[in-house]
């Protein structure tokens, strides 16, 4: 695991391909993205994407530092994947334009992120509360096992 800005963090991120855009609308309305069921990764979906991520469940920038993010600087997108230590394919990803590929990844560590900001955990190895139908049904559309 990894310790990101006082979140522990999970080695093993689940991934998921852009190409299977029935799995988007899923994972975005959970997140609670407002045009969930129009997303298609293009590359200002990418932008609109990671700023709304930032703003509301990621927040591993001081809002006032947010600002390339809104006005779509890949400077700032590239500046941002560093800081929150992705993996060398999604900088790979956003030089070869893999609008997808960078979507995914931003998806699946906001719901690392929501994920842990549900069950209230601090470290690694929370486990999902069974009487929490909306958290298990994620995971479940996720295909992540819950540990009882």
């Amino acid at each position: 695991s990894l310790l990101l800005g006082g979140r522990t963090l999970f080695s093993g991120i689940l991934l998921f391909s852009g190409r299977q855009s029935m799995h988007w609308p899923i994972r975005l309305r959970a997140l609670g993205f407002p045009s969930a069921d129009q997303f298609t990764a293009t590359e200002r979906e990418l932008f609109a994407l990671a700023s709304w991520l930032e703003d509301t469940h990621i927040r591993q920038l001081p809002p006032e530092e947010r600002g390339g993010l809104r006005q779509g600087s890949y400077v700032a997108l590239e500046a941002y994947t560093s800081e929150l230590v992705a993996p060398g394919w999604v900088a790979s990803a956003l030089q070869g334009r893999d609008y997808a590929a960078v979507c995914s990844w931003l998806v699946c560590l906001a719901l690392q992120y929501a994920h842990e900001e549900q069950c209230g955990a601090s470290e690694a190895g929370a486990t999902i509360d069974e009487s929490d139908s909306q958290l298990a049904g994620l995971a479940g559309a996720l295909g992540v096992e819950v540990a009882g």
